[in-house]
């Protein structure tokens, strides 16, 4: 039977989950991500990270008040990567309000399972009405250079002292993401600490995947096509609010296509040169935000360059707008 336990304390909830052991189960209704919120699914450890095929048994949005979006994904029994063979895993992705709020979700879920209290009040929550001869066995968490900060967290369950089940809880920090993972070895088995790192590093950088600013509406350019007109190119819209964009002007054939950079032109303006006429021009623009850099989003290519028009001629170029009267011949 799958169940979560829910452990309130200062800095917030603590979630753990806990598959063939606990009976508690916390009720939560699904709730779809607010607008503008990146998506919180393309961040979850997916089957395809996993090896045998692995398949989800149950997943969607959640509620859960520390976070403004939850994602949970739950995988059917047998599920491995690498030499970990999970009886249970769980993927957990919160989006808090800020770098801060999830950096102190995940630290203080850490302090947590570092406190002989904290382990205390588990294990009875965990052990309440299990039979005798049910055993909780707590490691040491370990901390990981993975994303903005992870940890590891690994306890067993021995049952008659014939039974070992092996668990972990690990979790890791991109900005202002996480994602917790909850895992249950088979039994007799190991859940190696490299393999739980190495899963850990998929699961960041799906984060910052997730995180990358992607465009919306493409750049677009204003202005005349005319040799010494200057054109202006505006970003577009983007996800994940960038906090900078950068420019690369090109210049391609007059189908718009085989373009080339133009050496010095990353500015949002652009004077047009007789180099360009003959040729269209377009705009890429990249994204920056706290987290990475997007790919370039190209512009629409403007009409084929056109040179500035003649220097004005005519009989009266260069003489006087009026000539003074002469007065008695001189």
């Amino acid at each position: 039977m799958h169940g979560h336990l829910s452990i309130g304390f200062r800095s917030g909830a603590v979630l753990l989950a806990v598959a063939g052991v606990l009976a508690l189960v916390m009720g939560s209704a699904s709730a779809a991500p607010a607008p503008g919120q990146p998506s919180l699914a393309g961040m979850a450890i997916a089957g395809t990270d996993l090896s045998h095929g692995a398949k989800v048994r149950r997943q969607g949005y959640r509620r859960e008040s520390d976070f403004l979006s939850y994602y949970e994904r739950v995988f059917r029994r047998g599920a491995a990567f690498r030499r970990a063979r999970f009886l249970d895993l769980e993927a957990d992705v919160g989006l808090a309000a800020d770098p801060r709020a999830a950096s102190n979700f995940v630290s203080g879920l850490e302090r947590a399972l570092k406190s002989k209290r904290f382990r205390a009040l588990l294990a009875k929550q965990v052990l309440a009405g299990a039979p005798k001869g049910v055993k909780l066995t707590f490691g040491r968490v370990s901390n990981l250079a993975v994303g903005n900060g992870a940890f590891i967290a690994p306890f067993s369950v021995s049952i008659g002292g014939f039974v070992h089940l092996p668990f972990v809880i690990a979790a890791v920090r991109v900005d202002r993401v996480d994602q917790m993972l909850l895992m249950v070895g088979l039994p007799e088995s190991r859940l190696p600490k490299a393999d739980v790192t190495a899963l850990l590093r998929v699961a960041a950088a799906h984060i910052t995947t997730g995180l990358t600013p992607t465009v919306v509406t493409a750049p677009t350019i204003t202005g005349t096509p005319q040799s010494g007109q200057t054109l202006t190119a505006t970003p577009g819209v983007w996800t994940n609010a960038p906090s900078s964009f950068a420019y690369q002007w090109v210049r391609c054939d007059t189908a718009g296509a085989n373009c080339q950079p133009i050496t010095d032109a990353t500015a949002s303006t652009y004077v047009v040169t007789d180099a360009d006429i003959g040729s269209t021009l377009r705009v890429e623009v990249t994204a920056t935000d706290a987290v990475a850099t997007s790919l370039p989003a190209q512009s629409d290519a403007t009409e084929v360059v056109i040179p500035a028009p003649p220097p004005q001629t005519g009989p009266d170029r260069g003489r006087p707008a009026s000539t003074p009267e002469r007065i008695g011949g001189f």
